[in-house]
């Protein structure tokens, strides 16, 4: 176990690495401008496959996919799903919309 110890008012003491408490398997589907995309096309425009596991928050990774829309789409007419499963949990759907 690590730790880390701060001088700036006493000794604290915390713990610095723990085990990753996400594990999340998602979808990702994307209508632009009218067109559904394919795999291939959800990851040249997201960077991340159409399905795939995820080791960090949810929130995570629909902040990376909606600045993709705020930035590089931000002509586009977009409809974007994230379809994820947090640790076995049922289904959760995310929609972003950007007209």
């Amino acid at each position: 176990m690590l730790s880390h110890t701060s001088s700036a008012c006493c000794a604290a003491r915390h713990l610095a690495w723990a085990p990753n408490d996400y594990s999340i398997v998602y979808t990702i589907t994307a209508r632009v401008n009218g067109h559904l995309l394919d795999a291939r096309q959800v990851y040249a425009r997201y960077g991340d496959p159409q399905r795939g596991f995820w080791e960090d928050p949810p929130a995570q990774l629909m902040h990376e996919l909606r600045a993709v829309e705020v930035t590089y789409g931000a002509r586009d007419h977009t409809v974007l799903t994230l379809r994820y499963s947090l640790n076995g949990h049922p289904w959760t759907v995310w929609t972003y919309t950007h007209v």
